[in-house]
């Protein structure tokens, strides 16, 4: 298993690692499920778009676990929620490649992964887990960053329309 200081450029403290571990752990248990794979696999037969079926599911086992965690007195790390994430994207498309779907292409990744990150933060605003303002913070840190310039360039391309307003601060 990959740790989180192989994908990030900075130390990660002892915790956040072990958080990371304990989430991808977690994820893979829930992923593997026979019922959860089958019901993966027959989304994507019904001839859905697989990129937001991805982005769907990964959203989905992101929130059961941060759930989890927070019903078990603890709040993941931010870094954990995002690097975890992706790697439970990346286990379903494994899942899904493995047993025959056709293997999406790099940026097909990429778009799923954005699609899945815009509509975890756009949940965690309305649910009231993360305020507008600490999504506004997220996204004036990310945009620094050589991802976030690469989004932010193609946000027209990547965030749904009716997210655009809500992403931007305002009501939407």
């Amino acid at each position: 298993m990959k740790s989180i200081k192989e994908n990030k450029e900075t130390e990660m403290s002892p915790e956040i690692q072990e958080q990371y571990d304990m989430f991808v752990i977690n994820s893979m248990n829930i992923i593997h499920k026979p019922e959860v794979s089958e019901t993966l696999l027959t989304l994507l037969s019904k001839g859905g778009d697989p990129i937001q079926t991805f982005a769907d599911k990964t959203v989905e086992i992101v929130n059961r676990l941060a759930k989890s965690a927070i019903e078990a007195g603890t709040e993941l790390a931010p870094d954990v929620l995002l690097h975890g994430g992706n790697a439970v994207l990346g286990e379903l498309i494994t899942v899904a490649e493995a047993a025959g779907m056709e293997p999406l292409d790099e940026d097909q990744k990429a778009e799923a992964l954005q699609h899945a990150s815009a509509q975890f933060l756009d949940d965690s605003v309305s649910s009231g887990a993360m305020s507008k303002e600490t999504l506004a913070d997220l996204g004036q840190q990310a945009e620094g960053s050589t991802v976030g310039k690469d989004i932010v360039a193609k946000k027209d391309e990547i965030i749904p329309e009716g997210k655009k307003g809500l992403l931007r601060g305002q009501n939407g």
